[in-house]
């Protein structure tokens, strides 16, 4: 017997009095989600829709032998990407429903690879919403294609394809293609209205190839449709202009990196793009440090609001504002930043003592704006303690 991992959404009432006055929460609906792999079942987002209606994406597995998706248990006509060999091609889903769990319509994609836990899922101001997904191509997927990054069926059973530049197509490897950034707007109705494609530079370092060599973290968007995307990246980053073109960043601290994607390294990064999915404007650090990212990025009333981290024996600035990272600590930062001109408004930072492995003992989850004020979460290694460099935050 095969073995699921599934994934499952729910919808409750009354949690707030439930935790206030004792009530028992009362369950309205759920639904369960699965693909025939053991693994490759990861829930990615629950979101609502400025049309009051609500998003969920996932993340599926399937192989070309096992390519179906089970709703409610229940065997769909939903097909996934195809893959040979001991792993799965992680599919796309995207669900819409009402607020009594009725589905309104269903998008997923049947070519390529994303990653969940490097996908945001992003409400658009006019009732669509962004997708931006760490995305690579699956080279044992008999369809396999170098000018193709993913397949789409939309919400009415059409196929839109997110092609490659044709001066940039995928880099193949053994089993997958280069990662790239794919930014989709989907519309209101479930249908792609346009993508644009993000890649980074592929080189051969001590045998290695740095094919994994970006990560985009998180997304948002601002009422004008602009989009923020914040992370970090190892080698050199390619984004589309308006005019064709391509305006390029590049990494400074990586010179003796060997291409392992899991070493600690690289610079974090933010970019701004239009609502067409092009480039507006970007923001680096400026010290060379041993390692930065940008973890969460939250728009609210014109400006941007983001966590990171940073380990540096150098001097590290952000638009010329400091900051305070230790060469031994693992320093978490927080900044506001103008959302016109990504000038930086403020940085402050804490430091967390490093583990004995070496790790992260800083997570940083999640930003959300309530209430006039921003939430950062995360977690902490424990035996972890915070130092506060600055007090406001």
């Amino acid at each position: 017997m095969k073995k699921h991992l599934i994934s499952a959404i729910a919808l409750t009432m009354g949690l707030t009095t439930a935790v206030f006055a004792e009530n028992t929460p009362t369950l309205n609906w759920a639904h369960t989600y699965q693909g025939l792999t053991s693994a490759g079942n990861s829930p990615i987002s629950w979101i609502k829709l400025s049309d009051g209606n609500y998003l969920y994406s996932d993340e599926w597995g399937s192989k070309t032998s096992d390519l179906n998706f089970y709703f409610d248990n229940v065997e769909t006509d939903k097909t996934g990407g195809g893959y040979e060999g001991t792993s799965y091609c992680a599919n796309l889903l995207l669900q819409k429903y009402n607020a009594d769990g009725d589905t309104i319509w269903s998008v997923h994609s049947n070519y390529g690879y994303i990653y969940s836990n490097n996908t945001t899922v992003v409400a658009s101001p006019e009732g669509g919403f962004v997708v931006v997904a760490m995305a690579r191509g699956v080279v044992s997927d008999p369809n396999y294609t170098t000018s193709k990054l993913m397949d789409f069926v939309q919400a009415d059973g059409s196929i839109y394809s997110a092609t490659c530049a044709d001066d940039a197509p995928l880099v193949s490897g053994n089993n997958f293609s280069d990662d790239r950034i794919l930014v989709v707007k989907f519309s209101n109705e479930g249908m792609v209205e346009w993508h644009s494609i993000i890649y980074g530079e592929v080189k051969t370092i001590d045998t290695r190839t740095t094919a994994t060599n970006h990560y985009p973290y998180s997304a948002d968007v601002d009422d004008d449709g602009n989009i923020y995307i914040c992370g970090n990246f190892r080698t050199k980053l390619y984004i589309p202009n308006a005019n064709g073109t391509v305006t390029t960043l590049t990494c400074t601290n990586t010179d003796s990196w060997n291409g392992d994607s899991q070493n600690v390294v690289g610079e974090m990064y933010l970019l701004k793009l239009n609502n067409q999915g092009k480039y507006v404007a970007s923001l680096q650090g400026v010290g060379d440090p041993t390692f930065s990212c940008l973890d969460n990025v939250k728009y609210y009333k014109g400006n941007i609001y983001l966590n990171g981290r940073a380990t540096s024996s150098n001097t590290l600035t952000l638009d010329n504002n400091t900051i305070n990272a230790d060469a031994t600590y693992q320093t978490m930062f927080l900044t506001s930043i103008n959302a016109d001109n990504l000038s930086v408004n403020y940085v402050n930072t804490l430091t967390s003592v490093k583990n004995s492995a070496s790790r992260f003992v800083i997570q940083n989850k999640n930003a959300q704006a309530l209430n006039g004020k921003i939430y950062f979460t995360g977690c902490l290694t424990p035996r972890s303690a915070y130092t506060a460099y600055t007090g406001r935050l």
